[in-house]
């Protein structure tokens, strides 16, 4: 773990491009353990021996010494959510438009689309299914009953999507992600992780230079 002057000294190196990134991310994580507290290093008790001494300044008191905080440092992750969401923001900005087709295969790559039943009279996406009496759906809107609902295919969502992102057709979270937390999301959702991730790419070097330079 590097020492406070250390970490001082490696955020004006890469702030000043005398260290590139990469080596700026492995200096900082030498030799880190997870779990492990600064204020067990070496470092820290010379730096508290000099700036907060052995006894209270005010009563001279040497009996049972506490440090309080105020705050608390950031996680590295907070961190990195923050930057994160700020490069995000930045990049919807200036890239707010996405290419139809490049983000229909995101979704098709990254998602399973679970297809929303819809009345067949009014296309209302809360039709009630009947257990023990025919036709199987009676729409909660219109009333109108039937047995078999329609779908909306990926292709027709993303369309009403770009045309109008908050029409209702849109707003169900019917896309599950395809890795292990298997969350729910709609195609809003969809879109901000998308452009993070692009951000992210797009940005890399610049997002890491702002995080190891805090």
């Amino acid at each position: 773990m590097l020492t406070y002057n250390e970490r001082i000294e490696l955020r004006e190196k890469l702030t000043n491009g005398e260290v590139s990134l990469e080596l700026a991310k492995e200096l900082y994580w030498k030799d880190y353990r997870e779990g492990q507290r600064s204020w067990h290093t070496k470092d820290w008790k010379e730096r508290r021996a000099k700036i907060l001494k052995e006894k209270c300044e005010i009563c001279d008191s040497t009996d049972t010494l506490t440090i309080q905080h105020h705050s608390h440092p950031k996680k590295y992750s907070e961190y990195e959510r923050e930057i994160l969401r700020k490069y995000t923001q930045i990049f919807n900005e200036t890239n707010s438009d996405i290419d139809k087709s490049e983000f229909k295969k995101h979704i098709v790559k990254n998602y399973d689309y679970i297809a929303v039943p819809l009345c067949t009279n009014c296309g209302d996406n809360r039709p009630n299914r009947r257990v023990r009496k025919l036709p199987q759906y009676r729409c909660a809107v219109c009333q109108h009953e039937f047995d078999e609902p329609i779908y909306k295919s990926l292709e027709e969502l993303v369309t009403i999507y770009y045309t109008d992102a908050e029409a209702l057709d849109v707003r169900d979270k019917c896309f599950i992600s395809k890795d292990k937390w298997k969350n729910n999301h709609n195609l809003s959702n969809i879109k901000y992780w998308f452009q993070r991730e692009k951000a992210k790419t797009k940005d890399e070097e610049i997002i890491g230079k702002d995080f190891y330079s805090i």
